[in-house]
């Protein structure tokens, strides 16, 4: 229900948005999140269940500072290095080092806090580890990826932010109907075969999609996406079904935030990793199609400060027509290059698909049993071994 919720709501976001920044101006679409926001805060207040509050360890502070701190470094050499700056620069080699420095202090921190943020203990349970493994690899080669589809269908497609927008609700529509599906079939079918199923879907659509051009029909672009979403919904929630299943209740939240918050990192390190990787391409295909000594007449070689340009009347009706041509190819070779490692990088996750064990899942009584709390060392005495669940443990 939450994926086809989430699904829903992106389906519905970019058909908006592009309203919006073809009708009004474009800083509406941040403004109109404050109502949004609003409404949800307010009926979350009198709607949420009021449940009983325990007391807890105090919130992980130092957790939640090392972690940012190694992440936003990271990201920012990945978006500055070989583009702003040079690799072997002072700033993008500092700021890698402070990232593992950070990086460090976050593992030592999560030892010995009394509420970790990402409790370690939680990767004993090779499930846990396997899956979120999975959602991180997903999410780079995804996300990293379908943040400039709109790009490509309104810069080098030429369609306007609206249909641009509405042009993306067959990637969501598609991922709603194996998410949906797979919810309803998981008894029958259990986990495992949605995982092995999805990730190539996922990398055919995506492959598909690679072949796209200016010339293409947006039937194709439609068709294509459809795929990719039917191999995303498959996948995306039964990782973190999986894993619950496994886990006792007392861990089902923990557990379930952190591979979110894997899922959140691998598309953050997509969407930076494949911008960087866009513009570095797109530099040399610029080269490769404008004539000798006509790059150096362009303001910039970013690809989205270029796709801003031709979908600008007033600055593309300077811009000499073979020159505009020149950036739509160089467009379109880029933006399509990035679809087809996407795709490759989806396929690896099959790896972690495959190594996922396959659990019968947890029956009412199981789940709300007391005993099912309970965790069982059946490693014969070795401290390091296997814990499993005492239901799943034969009677033998």
């Amino acid at each position: 229900m939450l994926g086809a919720v989430f699904a829903l709501s992106t389906v519905i976001g970019p058909f908006i948005g592009g309203f919006i920044v073809d009708n009004w101006d474009w800083d509406w679409v941040f403004w109109v999140n404050l109502p949004v926001g609003i409404f949800a805060v307010i009926v979350a207040s009198f709607k949420f269940p009021d449940l009983e509050r325990r007391e807890t360890a105090p919130v992980d502070i130092l957790g939640i500072i090392t972690l940012v701190g190694a992440l936003a470094p990271g990201l920012l050499a990945l978006t500055w290095g070989g583009t702003i700056y040079p690799w072997t620069s002072p700033v993008i080699l500092g700021m890698i080092a402070f990232s593992a420095i950070m990086l460090a202090a976050f593992i030592i921190v999560e030892r010995s806090a009394a509420d970790p943020l990402l409790p370690f203990g939680l990767f004993r349970e090779s499930i846990f580890t396997l899956g979120s493994a999975g959602l991180f690899i997903m999410a780079v080669g995804m996300f990293g990826v379908i943040g400039f589809l709109p790009l490509f269908l309104q810069a080098v497609m030429g369609m306007s932010a609206t249909n641009s927008g509405m042009l993306t609700i067959p990637l969501m529509l598609g991922s709603m109907a194996t998410s949906i599906s797979s919810g309803f079939l998981l008894k029958r079918t259990g986990y495992k075969p949605w995982l092995v199923v999805g990730p190539p879907v996922m990398a055919a659509g995506m492959f598909l999609l690679s072949t796209l051009h200016a010339g293409s029909d947006p039937l194709e672009a439609v068709i294509y996406q459809i795929i990719v979403g039917l191999g995303m919904g498959a996948v995306m929630s039964n990782y973190i079904v999986a894993t619950q299943n496994v886990m006792p209740r007392s861990e089902m939240g923990v557990a379930t935030s952190a591979m979110s918050l894997f899922r959140s990192i691998g598309g953050t390190v997509g969407v930076t990793m494949f911008g960087a990787l866009l513009n570095r391409r797109m530099a040399a295909e610029i080269g490769m199609n404008l004539p000798a000594g006509a790059a150096e007449l362009l303001p910039t070689t970013n690809a989205n400060e270029l796709g801003n340009i031709l979908l600008d009347p007033e600055l593309s009706a300077i811009i000499p027509a073979f020159i505009q041509e020149a950036i739509r190819l160089s467009l379109e070779n880029s933006i399509t290059y990035l679809f087809l490692i996407g795709a490759m990088i989806v396929a690896f996750s099959l790896i972690t698909s495959v190594l996922i064990r396959k659990v019968p899942l947890k029956s009412a009584e199981e789940y709300y049993s007391k005993g099912h709390e309970e965790l069982m060392d059946i490693s014969g005495g070795d401290a390091k071994g296997t814990k499993v669940l005492a239901a799943e443990v034969p009677d033998e």
